[in-house]
């Protein structure tokens, strides 16, 4: 059951998951039977050891056998072949490990106000990181739709400035 804007769009659930409903294997925390067989336990304790804090072995773990599902994670691995695109997701995961570290001296602080200006500014970072990240998507969707070949325009007619000068020409 994913959820819709107001335009009637889709909206934005997860990385991982097409549909808030399709997280249930997060809770994975064993390793299948093969992993250790295949040697893919030492690959995922590679793949994962610079980011304990997000708990992401459990997402190695889980078995996806929903085609549609599977379908999904590559495109998003295809968007993240983008620099552009994985340039801005690692920028928002930097400032997201700066905010929990600012929450964690919030919950460790002693008095009110010094925790209350840690809090909020654990909150100004998020609602820059969020900006920054949507600016950046949409920045990098523009520069895919404008780079993008179309079935049915010549190579000259892709080019804004070649369609600008093409329709001055007709005017004339």
């Amino acid at each position: 059951m994913s959820q819709e804007t107001r335009s009637g769009t889709e909206r934005f659930q997860s990385i991982l998951f097409r549909r808030p409903d399709d997280g249930g294997a997060r809770d994975t925390h064993e390793a299948p039977t093969f992993f250790r067989d295949l040697n893919l336990d030492q690959i995922v304790a590679a793949v994962t050891a610079g980011w304990r804090d997000y708990d992401l072995t459990p997402f190695f773990h889980a078995s996806l056998s929903d085609l549609d599902l599977i379908a999904y994670r590559q495109e998003v691995m295809r968007d993240l072949e983008n620099n552009p695109v994985m340039h801005a997701v690692r920028a928002f995961s930097e400032q997201m490990r700066v905010m929990r570290r600012r929450l964690t001296r919030a919950e460790k602080s002693h008095y009110t106000y010094e925790k209350e200006r840690w809090f909020l500014g654990a909150v100004e970072l998020y609602c820059e990181a969020v900006e920054r990240l949507r600016a950046a998507s949409i920045s990098a969707i523009w520069h895919h739709v404008a780079c993008a070949p179309s079935a049915n325009t010549s190579p000259s007619t892709s080019d804004p400035q070649s369609s600008v000068n093409s329709s001055q020409t007709r005017g004339r």
